[in-house]
């Protein structure tokens, strides 16, 4: 079998099948050590182009950065890069799958992952598209990003609406709300909590 074609009609049938690809793909049940591998790979890669694209942006906008922030944009390791981002995918797949199961969804955690997995790839492959754009039009380049986020997000809303049986897609928006509601709130009472255990420290010293 060709995986490359294989995959290329799964990317194009989430957008034009985005219920028949979603049934289709958690129907490969796959293990969850194959899905965290994928997600490992997945998020290296789109760190890698997102690098390349945040190079292309700075380069074009040139002067008209605020001095001394391109530099600061260019000292950040890719590896910082890589676990931020998969730290906040991890995140991303606990907080669907049990906000989902808290709204009566029935899709197993595996699904969740393969939901998080599969945005990743669609990401990818927009990133992929925005590149090539932006070599010709920036501006064209930056609109195909926010608009190709906002049609992954849909997708991934009628993902969520199969895996958990929910009647309508709105069903698993709520879902992607309320988990990144949760992360950002989690998040920010992390931040707070090393803010003060930093302050206490100094306080000590």
């Amino acid at each position: 079998m060709d995986i490359l074609g294989l995959l290329w009609r799964l990317v194009a049938g989430s957008v034009t099948s985005t219920s028949g690809t979603a049934r289709m793909l958690f129907g490969f049940h796959l293990t969850r050590g194959t899905l965290w591998s994928a997600m490992l790979l997945m998020t290296i890669l789109n760190t890698l182009i997102l690098l390349v694209l945040n190079t292309l942006i700075i380069a074009s906008l040139g002067a008209d950065l605020p001095p001394g922030l391109a530099q600061q944009a260019g000292q950040t390791l890719p590896l910082v890069h890589v676990l931020v981002r998969g730290a906040f995918s991890v995140l991303l797949v606990f907080a669907l799958h049990y906000t989902a199961v808290s709204m009566k969804g029935t899709g197993g955690f595996e699904g969740s992952l393969m939901t998080v997995l599969w945005k990743e790839v669609l990401v990818f492959v927009m990133f992929l598209g925005v590149l090539a754009v932006m070599l010709i039009s920036p501006t064209t380049g930056a609109l195909l990003f926010l608009g190709g986020y906002l049609v992954i997000a849909c997708i991934v809303a009628v993902f969520l609406s199969q895996l958990h049986g929910f009647d309508s897609p709105w069903s698993g928006a709520g879902v992607m709300l309320l988990a990144s509601i949760g992360i950002i709130i989690g998040l920010t009472m992390l931040l707070i909590l090393i803010g003060v255990g930093t302050g206490v420290s100094a306080m000590e010293g």
